[in-house]
């Protein structure tokens, strides 16, 4: 099998090719779970492409396709050009950094609630899906102005209701939405650029399904043991966000009567009080509200795990083809035959490295599941 390579491309805001970002370096695209995809690399400042990304009038799309060991190509990114920084020193040729976000970031640009009743959807006595609230949220925000974002694929959740939001940004409001029991995941997949009869094209389809990905028993991950196919790795225990007594305010309620909490007794006892108010995000929905406080304390009641692995390049298990972002995969380290960890982890994120010969080096963010 071939080595997987990487192509970029720039295109103008309706999908337009304007040429392939040849002699890019520091490639970056990041594929996160429930959070911001990201595209980021360099160029010179005398690159073909780089009047367009010095234009401060000038609005454009990037677009990252991989194609996998058997040659099978696919859209892995795309979205809007966010950021450009041109820098220059004696120390080489001036250089432009370029960073690019999933059409997802269009999102924070919708507001929800924009007048002096607010937004809401639902109430204590009237719920609805959760995901056929965020199908309205992003109803409502391709109302305000297209954001290149169509509805995809939804499951069936809990019910619930939403606000009322004043000026809330819908990607802030749908983050808020996906972490109560029974919720669900979400992403925006990047498609190419198609007219859907709207000011832009649509590029991106957010799905919202009750789970990302599954169990890929095939797909192992190793250091210092077996398959060792893992070249570095590292682990994290985080403590400076404990949380075992929670609170959830209601700005609404001025007497401060809307207060709920959750108590962990067993994280209590074993480690004492530590206390701490969550953000409600403007919901006044007391079921949700209830559900974010009761997630944040079962969560933050012990240290924060997070590991990170780095294969080989080109390695196998191969990403986006053997296992994507929100697979659980079995994850070993073990340091002079002394085992450190031997555990099914969730893939939170996917970040990929590709360097000047076009070889990819992933790092691999994984939690328990």
């Amino acid at each position: 099998m071939a080595v997987p390579q990487w192509q970029f491309i720039l295109t103008d805001l309706s999908g337009n090719i304007l040429g392939e970002i040849t002699n890019a370096n520091t490639r970056v695209v990041t594929l996160p779970l429930n959070q911001l995809p990201t595209c980021t690399f360099k160029i010179p400042v005398l690159h073909p492409l780089s009047p367009y990304l010095s234009d401060p009038t000038w609005d454009g799309l990037v677009k990252a396709y991989r194609t996998s060991q058997a040659g099978v190509r696919s859209l892995a990114f795309i979205g809007p050009v966010v950021t450009t920084q041109e820098v220059g020193d004696n120390t080489g040729p001036p250089m432009i950094a370029v960073s690019a976000s999933s059409a997802m970031w269009r999102l924070s640009f919708r507001l929800l609630g924009t007048t002096a009743t607010g937004w809401t959807m639902g109430n204590a006595t009237t719920t609805y899906d959760l995901t056929a609230i965020v199908t309205q949220m992003l109803s409502d925000s391709n109302t305000a102005g297209y954001t290149g974002i169509e509805r995809g694929t939804t499951a069936t959740t809990s019910n619930g209701a939403a606000g009322t939001y004043w000026m809330k940004p819908t990607l802030d409001a749908i983050a808020e939405m996906s972490v109560g029991l029974n919720a669900f995941d979400f992403e925006v997949a990047p498609v190419e650029p198609t007219n859907v009869g709207k000011a832009w094209p649509q590029i991106g389809t957010l799905n919202t399904p009750a789970l990302i990905g599954s169990t890929k028993s095939n797909a192992i991950f190793e250091f210092g043991t077996g398959k060792a196919n893992v070249i570095s790795y590292g682990r994290q225990l985080d403590r400076s966000n404990f949380l075992n007594t929670g609170y959830i305010n209601q700005p609404a309620v001025s007497d401060h009567s809307g207060i709920l909490s959750d108590t962990d007794a067993v994280s209590v006892a074993q480690r004492g009080v530590f206390q701490g108010l969550v953000d409600d995000g403007g919901t006044q929905w007391d079921v949700l509200r209830q559900q974010i406080v009761n997630m944040n304390v079962n969560i933050r009641t012990q240290a924060r795990q997070v590991i990170s692995f780095a294969p080989h390049q080109n390695a196998i298990p191969e990403p986006l083809v053997d296992y994507i972002v929100g697979d659980t995969v079995r994850c070993r380290i073990f340091v002079q035959n002394i085992q450190r960890l031997d555990a099914d982890m969730r893939i939170w994120g996917i970040t990929f490295n590709i360097d000047d010969l076009g070889n990819e080096s992933p790092v691999l963010a994984l939690i328990q599941p």
